[in-house]
């Protein structure tokens, strides 16, 4: 009995099925009841459990890979280096507030009106947008100059250039630039804060007094140098020391911007609009504003101010006054 058990639970052991036909040890199936048990376990394990679990693990197994080549890629390094796109930025409206990009006075270009037809004009658009940033931040935002006098359209009067000042100026909250070109085609001149009043007319001792406030300069265009790809000139501005008040002076003999003690102009134009000079004064403490040296005249501090005056000197081709502001 011990050798058919040890038989039947060997062959279990061994994994492999009994072989169809008479039970172990001569059994004929009726009286081997442990040789038909081992039989029935050995032959169950060998034909439901060995092949079946090996068809199914070879399934699974199967079925992970083919889920793992369907399955999207792994992303690569590439791809965590590329950077996602920018998120979009609310659009805000432009503000006129301190600090914020606001109104700009660059993008309303300056329109010089007042220009009659076949008149010679002297101030350029370029030379205009220069001197206009130099101008008292109201008077920026205007981008309509007016001519209010011109040698070539209103004809050599000192009494006309009063006359038209004081009326074009009346109602606006701006003053004036005077423009000159001389003889050599420089061209330069002054903001005057308010008009010119011949002061030899009148009675009042303060009236023959200067006048103008710290708004006032003198400037001068310089034309770029042919080694710039810019077109046009540049300006110049000289803005007020205020070691003195000699900002602006009109008589029916003369025009004058700027001064000092030791009688030097910035700026000096005759009565008639023929001769003029310019210095380094006290008031602007400017440069000339005409080329002293293409005159044969040196810029030496050291000189004195009537020998500068001689240098300085230039005829006055063209003189134009342009009202500013609204």
């Amino acid at each position: 009995m011990e050798a058919n058990v040890s038989a039947e639970w060997g062959d279990f052991q061994d994994g492999e099925a009994a072989a169809d036909g008479p039970p172990p040890n001569g059994g004929d199936g009726a009286g081997g009841g442990s040789g038909i048990f081992g039989s029935l376990r050995s032959s169950s394990f060998t034909s439901s459990f060995a092949p079946d679990t090996h068809s199914t693990l070879s399934s699974f197994f199967s079925q992970h890979q083919h889920a793992q080549t369907s399955a999207s890629p792994l992303p690569t390094p590439e791809a965590y280096e590329r950077k996602p796109p920018p998120v979009p930025q609310p659009q805000r409206a432009a503000t006129t507030g301190q600090g914020q990009r606001g109104f700009d006075p660059a993008a309303q270009p300056i329109k010089l009106v007042g220009v009659r037809p076949g008149v010679a004009r002297v101030l350029e658009e370029d030379v205009a947008e220069g001197i206009r940033s130099a101008l008292p931040p109201r008077l920026r935002l205007s981008p309509r100059w007016t001519l209010l006098y011109s040698l070539d359209q209103h004809g050599i009067s000192l009494r006309t250039l009063f006359t038209n000042l004081s009326r074009g100026l009346k109602d606006r909250d701006g003053g004036f630039v005077l423009v000159v070109k001389s003889e050599r085609g420089e061209v330069f001149g002054v903001y005057c804060s308010e008009a010119l009043n011949d002061s030899s007319a009148s009675r009042d001792t303060r009236a023959q007094r200067w006048s103008g406030d710290g708004s006032c300069f003198l400037w001068k265009s310089v034309p770029f140098p042919p080694s710039d790809f810019r077109l046009g000139s540049s300006v110049r501005v000289f803005k007020p020391t205020f070691r003195n008040t000699y900002f602006q002076h009109a008589s029916s003999q003369f025009l004058a911007f700027g001064g000092g003690e030791d009688g030097v102009f910035g700026l000096w134009i005759d009565g008639v609009f023929e001769r003029g000079w310019t210095g380094t004064c006290e008031t602007y403490r400017n440069e000339p504003l005409v080329d002293v040296k293409a005159r044969g005249g040196e810029t030496d501090k050291s000189e004195a101010g009537a020998g500068r005056q001689e240098t300085g000197k230039f005829q006055v081709v063209a003189l134009e006054c342009w009202a500013v502001g609204s």
